[in-house]
């Protein structure tokens, strides 16, 4: 008799264990299914990093292409600006010359003199960097001489 008590405490300790074990297996398995699914996140989270990272790159050289395309559209705007139908005043080819940088005075008076009298000289000059405007002032004066 007590050895079928000891025998039914021992399968009932034995049910006990065994339903542990299941308890075990299952919150092994969820643990595992939880890495699994940090380890997913993790991987999205480093695609959306990356995503990021390509979308500023991909920004900051439409910023650049677009800061090119303002500069090259001033500088066209400059240009037809300069070449255009206007008429320039004698004030703005003293400012002109000016800017040319003429240290000789004589030669500052004589330039001035030759473009109010060639206003068509003058809307070449403007068409012109203002570091090639000398050269050709000198080249046109030399012309008409």
């Amino acid at each position: 008799m007590q050895l079928e008590r000891l025998n039914t405490r021992f399968e009932g300790l034995t049910d006990i264990l065994g339903r542990g074990s299941d308890q075990s297996d299952r919150l092994c398995h969820i643990v595992e299914r939880q890495a699994i699914s940090y380890e997913l996140i993790a991987l999205s989270s480093q695609q959306v990093a990356n995503a990021t990272k390509e979308n500023l790159q991909y920004n900051r050289g439409h910023v650049v292409a677009e800061e090119e395309r303002i500069s090259i559209f001033r500088e066209h705007t400059r240009t037809l600006y300069r070449t255009s139908t206007l008429q320039y005043s004698k004030s703005d080819i003293w400012e002109m010359l000016v800017e040319m940088n003429i240290q000789d005075e004589d030669l500052l008076d004589n330039c001035y003199d030759f473009l109010c009298g060639h206003l068509n000289v003058v809307k070449q000059l403007f068409g012109l960097p203002l570091e090639r405007r000398m050269r050709k002032l000198v080249k046109i004066i030399n012309t008409n001489s």
